[in-house]
Protein backbone atom coordinates (compact mmCIF):
# COMPACT_ATOMS: atom_id res chain seq x y z
CA UNK A 1 0.00 0.00 0.00
CA UNK A 2 1.38 3.86 -1.27
CA UNK A 3 0.69 6.30 0.63
CA UNK A 4 0.78 10.35 -0.47
CA UNK A 5 3.07 12.43 1.42
CA UNK A 6 2.10 15.50 3.13
CA UNK A 7 2.40 18.74 0.95
CA UNK A 8 5.77 20.41 1.99
CA UNK A 9 6.71 24.00 1.81
CA UNK A 10 9.74 23.29 0.82
CA UNK A 11 8.04 21.61 -2.72
CA UNK A 12 6.29 24.77 -3.74
CA UNK A 13 9.27 26.59 -3.57
CA UNK A 14 11.32 23.92 -5.44
CA UNK A 15 8.46 24.03 -7.99
CA UNK A 16 7.94 27.36 -8.51
CA UNK A 17 12.22 27.81 -8.76
CA UNK A 18 11.81 25.25 -11.67
CA UNK A 19 8.94 26.38 -13.47
CA UNK A 20 10.90 30.43 -13.54
CA UNK A 21 13.92 28.58 -14.82
CA UNK A 22 12.48 26.42 -17.33
CA UNK A 23 11.32 29.52 -18.57
CA UNK A 24 14.46 31.67 -18.54
CA UNK A 25 17.25 29.24 -18.50
CA UNK A 26 19.76 32.30 -16.74
CA UNK A 27 17.34 32.42 -13.84
CA UNK A 28 19.25 31.28 -10.53
CA UNK A 29 18.47 30.77 -6.98
CA UNK A 30 19.99 33.49 -6.07
CA UNK A 31 17.64 35.34 -8.50
CA UNK A 32 14.47 34.01 -7.28
CA UNK A 33 15.74 34.81 -3.32
CA UNK A 34 15.82 38.41 -4.23
CA UNK A 35 12.89 38.42 -5.75
CA UNK A 36 11.35 36.63 -2.74
CA UNK A 37 13.42 39.47 -0.47
CA UNK A 38 15.30 37.34 1.62
CA UNK A 39 18.80 36.41 1.15
CA UNK A 40 20.09 33.70 -1.07
CA UNK A 41 22.28 31.84 1.53
CA UNK A 42 19.26 31.77 3.67
CA UNK A 43 16.64 30.46 0.71
CA UNK A 44 19.32 27.80 0.22
CA UNK A 45 19.11 26.59 4.17
CA UNK A 46 15.24 26.94 4.26
CA UNK A 47 15.03 24.62 0.84
CA UNK A 48 17.18 22.18 2.05
CA UNK A 49 15.30 21.91 5.19
CA UNK A 50 18.84 23.31 7.01
CA UNK A 51 16.58 25.83 8.06
CA UNK A 52 12.79 26.11 9.61
CA UNK A 53 10.71 29.14 8.11
CA UNK A 54 9.09 31.82 10.41
CA UNK A 55 5.53 32.54 9.78
CA UNK A 56 6.37 35.68 9.12
CA UNK A 57 8.80 35.23 6.91
CA UNK A 58 5.97 32.76 4.93
CA UNK A 59 3.47 35.98 4.61
CA UNK A 60 6.29 37.96 2.79
CA UNK A 61 7.17 35.12 0.66
CA UNK A 62 3.58 34.35 0.14
CA UNK A 63 3.13 37.89 -1.05
CA UNK A 64 6.18 37.80 -3.40
CA UNK A 65 4.32 35.17 -5.18
CA UNK A 66 1.34 36.80 -6.15
CA UNK A 67 -0.63 34.52 -3.89
CA UNK A 68 -4.08 35.47 -3.56
CA UNK A 69 -5.75 35.29 -0.05
CA UNK A 70 -6.55 32.00 -0.33
CA UNK A 71 -3.62 30.59 -1.69
CA UNK A 72 -1.05 32.57 0.30
CA UNK A 73 -3.16 31.50 3.76
CA UNK A 74 -2.58 27.26 2.42
CA UNK A 75 0.91 28.43 1.86
CA UNK A 76 1.58 29.80 5.23
CA UNK A 77 -0.53 27.20 6.75
CA UNK A 78 1.93 24.78 5.17
CA UNK A 79 4.86 26.44 7.32
CA UNK A 80 3.21 26.36 10.15
CA UNK A 81 1.83 23.02 10.29
CA UNK A 82 5.70 21.98 10.58
CA UNK A 83 7.32 24.90 12.32
CA UNK A 84 4.36 26.58 14.62
CA UNK A 85 5.73 27.05 18.00
CA UNK A 86 3.33 24.34 19.49
CA UNK A 87 1.78 20.95 18.82
CA UNK A 88 -1.32 22.97 18.92
CA UNK A 89 -0.93 25.13 16.47
CA UNK A 90 0.92 22.19 14.33
CA UNK A 91 -1.89 20.54 14.29
CA UNK A 92 -4.59 23.54 13.56
CA UNK A 93 -2.67 24.29 10.57
CA UNK A 94 -2.43 20.85 9.06
CA UNK A 95 -6.15 20.35 9.35
CA UNK A 96 -6.51 23.55 7.64
CA UNK A 97 -3.85 22.71 4.66
CA UNK A 98 -6.25 18.68 4.57
CA UNK A 99 -9.53 21.01 4.28
CA UNK A 100 -7.81 23.43 1.49
CA UNK A 101 -6.59 20.49 -0.42
CA UNK A 102 -10.39 19.00 -0.12
CA UNK A 103 -11.91 22.31 -1.87
CA UNK A 104 -9.49 22.62 -4.43
CA UNK A 105 -10.11 18.92 -5.29
CA UNK A 106 -13.51 19.53 -5.36
CA UNK A 107 -13.14 22.78 -7.52
CA UNK A 108 -10.94 21.20 -9.80
CA UNK A 109 -13.89 18.19 -10.20
CA UNK A 110 -15.94 20.88 -10.84
CA UNK A 111 -14.12 22.47 -13.73
CA UNK A 112 -13.50 18.98 -15.59
CA UNK A 113 -17.43 18.21 -15.24
CA UNK A 114 -17.84 21.64 -16.97
CA UNK A 115 -15.43 21.19 -19.70
CA UNK A 116 -17.41 17.90 -20.37
CA UNK A 117 -20.33 19.75 -20.26
CA UNK A 118 -19.28 22.77 -22.98
CA UNK A 119 -17.19 19.67 -24.72
CA UNK A 120 -19.80 16.68 -25.22
CA UNK A 121 -23.10 18.37 -26.96
CA UNK A 122 -25.15 15.59 -25.16
CA UNK A 123 -25.00 17.57 -21.89
CA UNK A 124 -26.84 20.32 -22.71
CA UNK A 125 -29.39 18.19 -25.12
CA UNK A 126 -30.04 16.41 -21.91
CA UNK A 127 -30.85 19.70 -19.70
CA UNK A 128 -33.44 20.24 -22.68
CA UNK A 129 -34.94 16.70 -23.12
CA UNK A 130 -36.07 16.88 -19.38
CA UNK A 131 -38.53 19.54 -20.33
CA UNK A 132 -40.34 16.87 -22.75
CA UNK A 133 -43.59 16.28 -21.16
CA UNK A 134 -42.66 12.27 -21.83
CA UNK A 135 -39.33 12.60 -20.17
CA UNK A 136 -39.07 9.74 -17.25
CA UNK A 137 -36.25 10.49 -16.10
CA UNK A 138 -34.13 7.25 -16.43
CA UNK A 139 -31.00 7.14 -18.43
CA UNK A 140 -32.94 4.59 -21.02
CA UNK A 141 -34.97 6.98 -22.43
CA UNK A 142 -32.30 9.55 -22.47
CA UNK A 143 -30.71 7.29 -24.57
CA UNK A 144 -33.10 5.87 -26.86
CA UNK A 145 -34.26 9.75 -27.82
CA UNK A 146 -31.09 11.11 -27.92
CA UNK A 147 -28.78 8.47 -30.28
CA UNK A 148 -26.48 8.11 -27.68
CA UNK A 149 -25.57 4.93 -25.23
CA UNK A 150 -27.03 4.29 -22.02
CA UNK A 151 -24.35 4.83 -19.45
CA UNK A 152 -22.99 8.03 -21.54
CA UNK A 153 -26.39 9.21 -20.25
CA UNK A 154 -26.08 7.66 -17.34
CA UNK A 155 -22.87 9.52 -16.32
CA UNK A 156 -24.03 12.94 -17.86
CA UNK A 157 -26.78 12.78 -15.18
CA UNK A 158 -24.33 12.24 -12.80
CA UNK A 159 -21.96 15.01 -14.04
CA UNK A 160 -25.36 17.69 -14.66
CA UNK A 161 -26.59 16.94 -10.86
CA UNK A 162 -22.82 17.55 -9.52
CA UNK A 163 -22.30 20.71 -11.88
CA UNK A 164 -25.73 21.98 -9.96
CA UNK A 165 -27.50 22.16 -13.69
CA UNK A 166 -30.00 19.72 -12.87
CA UNK A 167 -31.93 18.36 -9.80
CA UNK A 168 -33.95 15.83 -8.09
CA UNK A 169 -37.61 16.75 -7.64
CA UNK A 170 -40.88 14.40 -7.17
CA UNK A 171 -38.04 11.16 -8.75
CA UNK A 172 -37.36 12.82 -11.46
CA UNK A 173 -34.79 15.52 -12.66
CA UNK A 174 -35.47 19.11 -13.71
CA UNK A 175 -33.60 22.10 -14.82
CA UNK A 176 -31.74 23.90 -11.70
CA UNK A 177 -32.52 27.46 -13.32
CA UNK A 178 -34.64 28.38 -16.02
CA UNK A 179 -31.59 29.93 -18.24
CA UNK A 180 -28.04 28.02 -17.16
CA UNK A 181 -24.57 28.93 -18.14
CA UNK A 182 -21.79 26.68 -16.96
CA UNK A 183 -17.88 28.10 -15.98
CA UNK A 184 -16.64 30.79 -18.48
CA UNK A 185 -13.23 30.87 -18.26
CA UNK A 186 -12.77 27.16 -19.72
CA UNK A 187 -10.14 26.15 -22.30
CA UNK A 188 -11.35 26.91 -25.82
CA UNK A 189 -10.67 23.18 -26.43
CA UNK A 190 -13.68 22.61 -24.77
CA UNK A 191 -16.01 25.04 -26.82
CA UNK A 192 -14.03 23.52 -30.26
CA UNK A 193 -14.89 20.01 -29.34
CA UNK A 194 -18.59 21.13 -28.72
CA UNK A 195 -18.78 23.24 -31.97
CA UNK A 196 -16.88 20.39 -34.16
CA UNK A 197 -19.63 17.70 -32.59
CA UNK A 198 -22.52 20.09 -33.91
CA UNK A 199 -21.35 20.72 -37.29
CA UNK A 200 -21.25 16.63 -37.48
CA UNK A 201 -24.36 15.97 -36.73
CA UNK A 202 -25.59 18.93 -38.56
CA UNK A 203 -24.37 17.13 -41.75
CA UNK A 204 -25.86 14.43 -40.63
CA UNK A 205 -29.02 16.17 -40.60
CA UNK A 206 -28.72 17.73 -44.20
CA UNK A 207 -28.46 13.94 -45.35
CA UNK A 208 -31.38 12.69 -43.46
CA UNK A 209 -33.70 15.05 -42.04
CA UNK A 210 -36.66 16.40 -44.40
CA UNK A 211 -36.16 19.95 -45.49
CA UNK A 212 -40.26 20.54 -43.57
CA UNK A 213 -37.82 19.94 -40.60
CA UNK A 214 -35.11 21.53 -41.11
CA UNK A 215 -33.41 24.29 -42.31
CA UNK A 216 -30.09 25.29 -43.18
CA UNK A 217 -28.79 28.65 -44.73
CA UNK A 218 -25.64 30.48 -45.68
CA UNK A 219 -24.71 34.19 -46.41
CA UNK A 220 -21.89 34.92 -48.62
CA UNK A 221 -21.09 38.77 -48.40
CA UNK A 222 -18.18 41.13 -48.42
CA UNK A 223 -17.56 43.36 -45.46
CA UNK A 224 -15.01 45.55 -44.40
CA UNK A 225 -13.00 43.53 -41.72
CA UNK A 226 -13.29 46.69 -38.79
CA UNK A 227 -17.21 45.96 -38.69
CA UNK A 228 -16.85 42.03 -37.69
CA UNK A 229 -16.57 42.95 -34.39
CA UNK A 230 -20.32 44.59 -35.29
CA UNK A 231 -21.51 41.22 -37.48
CA UNK A 232 -20.82 39.25 -34.10
CA UNK A 233 -22.28 41.48 -31.77
CA UNK A 234 -25.99 41.38 -34.20
CA UNK A 235 -25.55 37.37 -33.86
CA UNK A 236 -25.61 37.30 -30.77
CA UNK A 237 -28.27 39.55 -29.56
CA UNK A 238 -29.90 37.36 -32.37
CA UNK A 239 -29.28 34.68 -30.67
CA UNK A 240 -30.58 36.20 -27.18
CA UNK A 241 -33.35 36.92 -28.95
CA UNK A 242 -34.76 33.57 -30.40
CA UNK A 243 -33.74 32.14 -27.14
CA UNK A 244 -36.08 35.10 -25.53
CA UNK A 245 -39.16 34.41 -27.77
CA UNK A 246 -39.15 30.12 -27.24
CA UNK A 247 -37.46 29.54 -23.63
CA UNK A 248 -41.23 29.74 -22.54
CA UNK A 249 -42.66 28.42 -25.23
CA UNK A 250 -45.27 25.12 -25.25
CA UNK A 251 -45.88 22.32 -25.56
CA UNK A 252 -42.39 20.98 -25.75
CA UNK A 253 -42.09 18.23 -28.50
CA UNK A 254 -38.73 18.43 -30.15
CA UNK A 255 -35.39 19.13 -29.03
CA UNK A 256 -33.50 21.49 -31.94
CA UNK A 257 -29.90 23.20 -31.90
CA UNK A 258 -29.85 26.52 -33.66
CA UNK A 259 -25.87 26.76 -34.95
CA UNK A 260 -24.88 30.02 -36.81
CA UNK A 261 -21.66 29.82 -38.44
CA UNK A 262 -19.49 33.57 -39.25
CA UNK A 263 -15.95 32.96 -40.55
CA UNK A 264 -13.92 34.69 -42.60
CA UNK A 265 -14.47 32.79 -46.26
CA UNK A 266 -11.45 34.51 -48.94
CA UNK A 267 -8.31 33.88 -47.01
CA UNK A 268 -6.52 36.69 -48.75
CA UNK A 269 -8.20 39.23 -46.89
CA UNK A 270 -6.83 41.56 -44.60
CA UNK A 271 -7.07 40.44 -40.87
CA UNK A 272 -6.62 42.51 -37.46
Amino acid sequence: MTTTPNPDFRDVLRKELAVRSKRNPAYSLRAFARDLGVSASRLSEITTGHQPMSLATGSKIAKALGYDAARASYFTDLVAAECGRSPKQRGAAAARVTAYLETEAAFEKLRVDAFHVISDWYHLAIVEATKLPEFDGTPAWLAARLAIPEPTAKHAIARLLRIGMLREEQQTLVPAKPHYQVLADLPSKAVHGFQRQILERAAAALEKQPVALRKFESLLTTIPVAQIPEFKQHLEEFVEQMSARFRQATPKEAIYCLSLQFFQLDVTAPLQ
